[in-house]
């Protein structure tokens, strides 16, 4: 094990997806449309990265989703939106707004988030989920980074 670093929420941020990020660890996040929403109605998910089974599924996954498109076709999510599942590994402050009540974080036995849970997330929090996992897995084109001191 190497010498713990100690950095920023800024920092460590800016690094994302230009440094490994070990798909036992974690990091929280909350999609940027909540961004004017008190804390209280603010989900903070706990996200993961991808493991490289998963980026293999991924990359099959976005093969079949152009060929469909291609050929004219509906696409299949199923593959994304249970991969966005995997990764996430717990959340606060989710409210089911027709109950007024939290809705309780509940794993698979994979670690990732119940099925039928992720299910009840509207489409654009999936989204983001899979977007920021896919960021933190160093999926994404870097940036020049901004790290000034």
């Amino acid at each position: 094990m190497g010498k713990k670093i100690e950095m920023t929420a800024e920092q460590r941020e800016a690094l994302l997806g230009a440094l490994p990020f070990d798909s036992s660890a974690s990091i929280e996040f909350t999609p940027d449309f909540y961004d004017d929403a008190p804390d209280e109605f603010s989900p903070v998910f706990t996200l993961r990265a991808l493991s490289k089974g998963d980026y293999k599924e991924l990359l099959k996954a976005l093969s079949k989703a152009a060929k469909a498109v291609e050929d004219g076709v509906g696409v299949d999510d199923s593959v994304t939106i249970n991969l966005a599942r995997k990764c996430i590994v717990g959340w606060r402050n989710l409210i089911d707004l027709g109950k007024s009540e939290e809705i309780d974080f509940e794993s698979e036995n994979d670690g990732g988030a119940k099925a039928e849970l992720v299910n009840r997330l509207p489409n654009p929090v999936v989204s983001a989920i899979l977007q920021r996992v896919i960021k933190i897995s160093g999926l994404m084109p870097v940036d020049k980074l901004s790290l000034k001191s």
